[in-house]
This record gives structure tokens, C-alpha cells and sequence, in this order.
């Protein structure tokens, strides 16, 4: 199966950085992602957008396929994956503590059920967050049916969009190199 990490919005919440290239626990958060997928027997692409200067670049001295995209908003731009690679895992490039054991588990309750998409949902209280999506789905098919798959890994899924999330993260780290 094939990983695409979505690299290619504008990081609006963080003033517009490229947030897939901000470097958490010593490393861009996308090559965190990417190395999650590949553990968990994944191929990955990256797709990037106009709005995402150096990923594409990124992911070639990591040795990923790029591919470029029109940059027209998340869901516009899965649909230009879709439209070119067929069946995909989306994964967003800002969740730099997803382990290869959480897309595992994910891809194992996605892929068993008969809707064209399966969204991973971060249970309310998870990490103290708000409950909702964080970008990583499973993609059969656009345009049909969907459903969700509701879990609690933290802090896997801890997506990085504002300042106070990477805040958290850099604390996270601060923590894991204490212990």
C-alpha cells in the first residue's frame, strides 16, 4: 500500500511556516512521518503545493517521490492524489509522534470496511484535545461513502498547527530525552 504525506499546506496557524520541514526531536516532522510509514511496510510519495517551498526537495535528499500539486486546499488536493495513485493512506506531514503501531493498527480497521474513505478520529479528552480528525485517512474512493474510526494514541496524534502545539511538542521531546 501506498503512504502519501500531505506536505502542502500553507501553515497559516504558524505564520505561515513550512510546517513540514519545522524539525521536532531533532528531525523535520515529515521525515518523522515517513519513517513511521516505511516501518510500518508502507511506500511513500509526498505531495506538496506551491505553498510549500523546500518539501519537495526535502523529500528527495530523503530519497521519496514528490508529487507536486495544485495547492487548492486539503481536500482539492487529496482528490488530485486520488485521481493519479487510485487506493491511498493520507497522512499529514505535521504528526511528528506517530509510530509505525498506530498507522498498523489504523490501516487493520480501515481497509475491512466498504467505504470509499475511513478518517481516523482523535477521541475528545485525548491528550487533553479536542476531539476530531488530524489527516490521516484511508482512500478508496472519493465521492461515496465514509466513516471514522475513533481512537486515543497519544501522542501520536498530536498534529502540530499552532504555536502552543509546538510548544507541546518540543516539551514532549524535552521529556523523552530526560528519560
Amino acid at each position: 500500500m501506498l503512504a502519501v504525506i500531505m506536505a502542502g499546506g500553507r501553515g497559516r496557524r504558524l505564520g505561515g511556516a513550512v510546517k513540514p520541514l519545522i524539525r521536532v526531536c531533532g528531525r523535520a516532522m515529515m521525515e518523522s512521518v515517513a519513517a513511521a510509514a516505511m516501518e510500518a511496510g508502507l511506500g511513500v510519495v509526498v505531495a506538496y503545493s506551491p505553498a510549500s517551498p523546500g518539501v519537495a526537495e526535502a523529500a528527495a535528499a530523503l530519497g521519496l517521490r514528490g508529487l507536486p500539486t495544485p495547492g487548492l486546499g486539503y481536500s482539492a488536493d487529496l482528490r488530485f492524489v486520488w485521481e493519479r495513485m487510485g487506493e491511498f493512506l493520507a497522512l499529514p506531514a505535521d504528526t511528528p509522534f506517530i509510530r509505525a503501531s498506530v498507522i498498523e493498527w489504523f490501516l487493520r480497521h480501515a481497509t475491512v470496511r466498504g467505504e470509499g474513505v475511513v478518517t481516523l478520529i482523535r477521541e475528545g479528552g485525548c491528550g487533553g484535545r479536542a476531539g476530531g480528525p488530524v489527516g490521516v485517512s484511508f482512500i478508496r474512493s472519493l465521492g461515496g461513502s465514509y466513516s471514522v474510526v475513533e481512537a486515543c494514541f497519544w501522542p501520536d496524534l498530536l498534529d502540530v498547527d499552532t504555536p502552543d502545539d509546538l510548544r507541546e511538542a518540543e516539551e514532549l521531546c524535552r521529556g523523552r530525552t530526560a528519560a
